[in-house]
């Protein structure tokens, strides 16, 4: 329990910043694993954190409900208790003295000798009243191994069976990535567990609902349960239960044109699922084309972590690298710097190093890289300062051309 509290205070204290400003929560953080599994019949215990740097916190503010509204008779054992200063800062100096120690924490303890399927549902840790200020919530799963409706069963219901007759389930990947001139031609696949599938009830479109001439057409084909299970032996599958009915659908179109750079939607009934169709040199979607598909244009990649956090007083280092598979890249275009053009004493000063194709074949034999392609140049850069000071604790940005990528510096101990 010690090691559980000592890392949610540590998440707290290196949270930075993403590369959009998010709000301040207003509530405390919780801190709780997502999901909580145990086979029916046996014991389930975990434990929850909630932690705050700016008020004191209340243990009879601490509960944990349930959230799904299901009638149920089943119970947990929750225990609450607040931690003094004198104990909070005991952890800390025993498993970490560098951090800042928070104002306030809180553990809980959930337990249930005998769990049973009554148990299983959609749970909440909550601190405070929902409306008010410094209201809390996170949510918890709770799945019981052994129960019809177990939420396994849902996420894929050819390997763990089901016993819900007429479900549908369409499957399909979420991106499809397509060269900007070439045909468009993917598959996707809708079973029914019970029943029969009627291919006019299928349906696929845009999303935005706007008229393109030449759109992606998609055809259905309906599959018997007989011919399911020829296409499942000769693949050598065995599910757990046989899916009823099964329509294949196919979206195609001859040429792949920005008007395709869009979501559509696969529909059947009441369920639904989107796909986004990715057209490379449409848009906004260049810089991750870009990644999927690196020799179709003249592209520049920068790569470094977004957040970096460093203990006041230690040395600060950020390495980070710029590359590309078909431009010669010339050192003197990249540029480090503070986005708030700040002028600071010890501030980070940069350096580069310029890396040929010759030298990363050499690199990539050395390590061992295998890779179907290998960039034609990288810059590597390395931004440095002897001592970590507040003064550090800003946004940089890393810059080649029109191309750039921001890194937040986060200085523990500066407010």
């Amino acid at each position: 329990m010690k090691v559980f509290l000592i890392c949610a205070l540590v998440a707290v204290l290196t949270a930075l910043p993403d590369h959009k400003p998010r709000p301040r929560p207003r509530g405390p953080r919780i801190f709780v694993r997502p999901v909580q599994k145990a086979d029916s019949g046996e014991a389930l215990e975990f434990k929850f954190g909630i932690v705050s740097r700016e008020r004191d916190l209340d243990a009879d503010n601490a509960r944990f409900i349930r959230v799904d509204r299901r009638a149920s008779n089943a119970t947990f054992d929750v225990q609450v208790k607040a931690m003094s200063s004198d104990e909070i800062k005991e952890w800390m100096e025993k498993y970490d003295k560098d951090f800042p120690v928070p104002k306030s924490a809180i553990i809980g303890k959930v337990s249930a000798k005998d769990v049973s399927c009554d148990h299983r549902g959609l749970y909440a840790v909550v601190y405070g009243k929902k409306g008010e200020k410094g209201f809390s919530a996170r949510r918890v799963f709770v799945s019981i191994g052994g129960c019809k409706d177990d939420d396994e069963d849902k996420r894929n219901l050819l390997i763990e069976g089901s016993e819900e007759e007429g479900k549908v389930v369409i499957f399909s990947r979420r991106f499809r990535p397509v060269r900007k001139g070439s045909a468009i031609k993917y598959r996707f696949l809708i079973l029914k567990f019970g029943g029969e599938l009627n291919a006019e009830e299928a349906s696929f479109g845009r999303v935005d609902k706007k008229l393109v001439e030449n759109d992606l057409k998609a055809s259905f084909k309906a599959y018997s349960k007989e011919e399911i299970k020829k296409f499942f032996e000769e693949k050598g599958f065995e599910p757990a239960r046989m899916p009823d009915s099964a329509l294949i659908g196919v979206a195609e179109a001859a040429e792949a044109s920005c008007d395709h750079n869009t979501r559509y939607n696969i529909g059947y009934g009441d369920v639904n699922r989107v796909v986004r169709v990715l057209v490379l040199g449409c848009g906004h979607r260049d810089k991750r084309d870009a990644i999927i598909f690196p020799e179709e244009k003249e592209n520049v990649l920068i790569h470094v972590r977004p957040h970096i956090p460093f203990r006041q007083g230690v040395a600060t280092k950020i390495r980070f690298a710029v590359h590309s598979y078909n431009t010669d890249l010339d050192v003197s275009k990249v540029a480090f710097g503070r986005m708030d053009r700040k002028l600071v004493k010890d501030d980070l000063k940069a350096s580069y190093k310029h890396y040929s194709a010759e030298d990363i074949k050499k690199i990539a034999e050395e390590k061992g890289w295998e890779g179907e392609r290998l960039p034609q140049n990288v810059i590597v850069g390395e931004a440095v300062n002897e001592k970590a000071t507040c003064d550090q604790n800003a946004r940089y940005s890393i810059s080649y051309g029109d191309n750039h990528r921001d890194v937040m510096v986060r200085v523990l101990g500066c407010h």
